[in-house]
C-alpha cells in the first residue's frame, strides 16, 4: 500500500500530465462526439478504454465533472488543485454544463447497444437517476448539483443545457435506437421527468406587455423569473436558448393546445425582432487594437440577425461589458468582450423555417 506521502506524489504527476494534456489546443477525445464515430470503434480496444474512463470518472452522486482527462482513468486520491477542472475549482462538481453527464450517458447509451457490457448498464442508470434526481419539483433542471449557492442553482437553458437534458430524456422514454435496452420502468421515469421539464418550459416562458415572448437563459428556480448569471449575463429574453427550445417543443408528437401556443408566440417574436441588412463578423487589419476586431456591418445580402439578448420589458437589444452596465450597440462593449461572446445570433431562422415548413397552422 502506498504511503500518504508516494500516493501525493503519484497525484501530483497525474496533475502534470492532465495540465499538459489540457495545454493542448484540442482534445482527442469529447464525450459530446463520440457518437460521431462508427459502431466498429465501440468495439475496438480503444474504445473499449475511453468507455471504461467514463465509466471510472463516474462521479459518487451519479453525474461527471465538466472538464476531466477523458485519455486517463481517474486517479486516486482525485487533486484538489484547480488546473485539473480547466482552471476553477468550482467546477469540480457534477453538473450539465458543457455537455456534461447527458453527453456521457449517449455514449454510454450506444456502448451498450454495440457492446452491451454490465458495467455499462449500471453506469447509465446511475447517470439518469442523478439527472432525475437533480430536476426541482417544478420540472427545471439547475446547472449543477448538488446546489451550489450562485447561478449554478438556477434552471438553465443556457447553452442548450436543459433542452439537451430533455431530448436525451425524450430519446430515453421513446425506446430510440440506441436506448432499446431501456426498461419499460426506466422509459417511465425518463417520460415522468420530461412532461414535468415541458411543463416548467411552458411556465418559464416571459411575458412582456401581455404578450407570450421567449425564455431567458437561466430562471430563478422558485419564482420561474428570469435572472442573470455572469456579470455580462443579466436577466434577459436569449434567442439562441431560445430557438433549441422552439425547435424541441415541435418535435412533440402531440402537442398540447398551450405548447401551440408558446411555439406560436415564440416565432412571432422571432418575426418582429430580426434584424435585417447586417451582418456580423471578424474584421482584421492594422487600425484595429491587436490587429482585429468584430463589428456589425451593412449587407443587403446578409441572412436575418438576432441580438443575444433582448430587454424583457422593452424587447430592445442589448449589450454588456463585464461591467454589468447595459449598451445599447455592440460597439459600446469592451473589445474583450466583443470579440469573446457571440452577441448575435441566426439561430431563430432555423426555427422559422421549420414552423414555415411543418409547424405554423395551416400545415397542422
Amino acid at each position: 500500500m502506498p504511503s500518504t506521502r508516494n500516493r501525493l506524489l503519484i497525484a501530483s504527476l497525474s496533475l502534470c500530465l492532465v495540465s499538459a494534456v489540457y495545454g493542448a489546443a484540442d482534445m482527442k477525445f469529447e464525450p459530446s462526439k463520440l457518437t460521431q464515430r462508427p459502431d466498429e470503434w465501440f468495439k475496438s480496444e480503444e474504445g473499449k478504454t475511453i468507455l471504461a474512463n467514463i465509466v471510472g470518472w463516474q462521479n459518487e452522486d451519479g453525474g461527471w465533472y465538466k472538464h476531466y482527462d477523458i485519455e486517463h482513468p481517474r486517479p486516486n486520491p482525485l487533486p484538489t488543485d484547480p488546473q485539473w477542472f480547466g482552471g476553477q475549482g468550482w467546477t469540480a462538481t457534477s453538473t450539465i454544463d458543457n455537455g456534461a453527464t447527458y453527453s456521457e450517458l449517449r455514449a454510454l447509451a450506444r456502448a451498450i447497444r454495440v457492446v452491451d457490457k454490465p458495467e455499462y448498464h449500471k453506469s447509465f442508470e446511475r447517470g439518469l437517476d442523478y439527472l432525475i434526481s437533480s430536476q426541482y419539483p417544478n420540472g427545471g433542471f439547475p446547472q449543477r448539483f448538488k446546489l451550489p449557492k450562485n447561478y449554478g442553482r438556477m434552471i438553465t437553458f443556457n447553452d442548450d443545457a436543459m433542452t439537451n437534458v430533455m431530448k436525451l430524456l425524450q430519446d430515453v422514454a421513446a425506446g430510440e435506437e440506441d436506448f432499446a435496452f431501456a426498461t419499460a420502468e426506466t422509459k417511465s421515469k425518463a417520460k415522468a421527468s420530461f412532461d414535468k421539464a415541458i411543463e416548467c418550459v411552458l411556465n418559464c416562458q416571459i411575458t412582456t406587455n401581455g404578450k407570450k415572448t421567449i425564455w431567458c437563459q437561466q430562471h430563478d428556480p422558485v419564482s420561474l423569473a428570469p435572472t442573470g448569471a455572469r456579470a455580462f449575463e443579466l436577466p434577459a429574453a436569449t434567442t439562441s436558448e431560445s430557438a433549441t427550445i422552439v425547435m424541441l417543443l415541435m418535435s412533440l408528437d402531440h402537442p398540447s393546445p398551450r405548447v401551440k401556443a408558446a411555439v406560436d408566440s415564440a416565432i412571432a417574436w422571432f418575426e418582429e425582432t430580426k434584424i435585417t441588412g447586417k451582418r456580423w463578423g471578424f474584421v482584421t487589419g492594422p487600425q484595429y487594437e491587436g490587429g482585429k476586431d468584430r463589428i456589425i456591418t451593412d449587407d443587403p445580402s446578409a441572412p436575418p440577425l438576432w441580438a443575444r439578448f433582448y430587454d424583457v420589458d422593452t424587447n430592445k437589444p442589448f449589450f454588456v461589458s463585464r461591467d454589468g452596465i447595459k449598451r445599447d450597440t455592440v460597439d459600446h462593449v469592451t473589445r474583450e468582450r466583443r470579440i469573446g461572446y457571440a452577441w448575435y445570433s441566426i439561430s431563430p431562422q432555423k426555427a422559422i423555417d421549420q414552423y414555415n415548413k411543418k409547424w405554423k397552422p395551416a400545415n397542422r
